[in-house]
């Protein structure tokens, strides 16, 4: 809905994008499924915060995000 079915249209910031994917921790993003973004329209989606998706759904929903799009080869910057 929100992000697209692509991961990039909508008025979401996108999920498709390589370089978030490969920086954002495992464990923030899984926080964010749960617990959605406060100041923002995104919802939690944990029964706490009124989603509903149990546990384990959630976790499967925020690996999904970073497995279903191809990240950079490195994650190491290049300085000179």
């Amino acid at each position: 809905g929100c992000h697209g079915a692509d991961g990039k249209l909508g008025p979401a910031p996108p999920l498709n994008d390589s370089l978030f994917l490969a920086i954002v921790p495992d464990a923030e993003l899984l926080k964010v499924v749960r617990n959605g973004r406060h100041g923002t329209p995104m919802p939690g989606f944990a029964p706490s915060s009124g989603g509903p998706l149990t546990d384990e759904q959630a976790q499967i929903l925020a690996a999904g995000i970073k497995t279903h799009w191809p990240q950079p080869n490195s994650t190491t910057p290049n300085v000179t």
